[in-house]
This record gives C-alpha cells, structure tokens and sequence, in this order.
C-alpha cells in the first residue's frame, strides 16, 4: 500500500496511511478467528496494482473500496 500511495509525493498522506495500515494489521490480528475465509490474496493486489501503474483510476478506487467494504466487514462481525 505504501510503496502505491508513495507515487503520489505527499508525506503527509503516506504517513495518514502508515498509521491506518497499522490499525489494520491490528484488526486482522483480532479478526483472524472470526474470518470466513482467506485474507485478499495476491490476485487482488496484482489488480490493484495493474490499476495504479496503467493510472485507471476508476480501477484502483473500485479495487480499494473493495478491499475497504470486505475488512470493514469482518471487523463488523468479530465486534
């Protein structure tokens, strides 16, 4: 995620994103005897990334709010 979001050139944002990819690290650490399943595996990040190096930004935000929807999810059941 960070290697992505380290194109754009704003620290600040890599550094927002830094900490929110900590808290997620956590939530999957607390959510791993809730999960119905693997976590995204490498075809979604290779998606992901083709998106971003083609610029289709359309892509990218739809394979991100995917991402988002699917771990706000299991956060959502594990509470």
């Amino acid at each position: 995620h960070l290697l992505l979001l380290s194109g754009g050139g704003s620290p600040r944002i890599i550094s927002i994103c830094a900490g929110l990819l900590d808290q997620t690290d956590r939530y999957i650490r607390i959510t791993e005897s809730y999960r119905q399943g693997p976590l995204l595996q490498a075809p979604f990040m290779k998606a992901l990334a083709d998106a971003v190096l083609a610029r289709d930004e359309k892509r990218s935000l739809d394979c991100l709010r995917s991402c988002i929807y699917k771990t706000a999810s299991t956060v959502t059941a594990a509470l």
